[in-house]
């Protein structure tokens, strides 16, 4: 299965009042929505969430793609060097993405479904 991620704030970034993450799958179906509460919240923590979600959700084989490339290397050193607060979550995603053997991509925005399916429905 191939498993789409993306994340955003409400309003502005850092946000006032927080954000969310979608996690979808090939066929475009939301496997998960989540909105967080919480000041202060940056596009890339939400970004890093839905990573972290779709390696939970995803399967042995499966294929995680963010259009982040900051998450993606993030995820990818288990570093997050101006927000090492994050470095929990980075690494707990590379941890099940390694176990389950999991491809991980960056693509462009315009291919990730979960990112479309931001703009078009929730920030509408």
């Amino acid at each position: 299965m191939i498993i789409y991620s993306d994340g955003y704030t409400l309003g502005r970034n850092p946000s006032e009042t927080g954000g969310g993450y979608v996690v979808m799958n090939e066929d475009g179906d939301v496997l998960c929505e989540n909105e967080i509460a919480k000041k202060g919240m940056t596009n890339n923590e939400a970004e890093l969430l839905g990573v972290l979600e779709a390696s939970k959700l995803a399967e042995k084989y499966d294929t995680i793609i963010t259009d982040s490339m900051n998450t993606y290397w993030w995820v990818m050193r288990r570093k997050c060097k101006a927000r090492p607060d994050l470095k929990d979550i980075a690494t707990e995603a590379y941890i099940n993405i390694l176990e389950k053997e999991i491809d991980f991509y960056q693509e462009p925005r315009e291919t990730n479904l979960a990112g479309i399916y931001i703009e078009d429905v929730l920030k509408k």
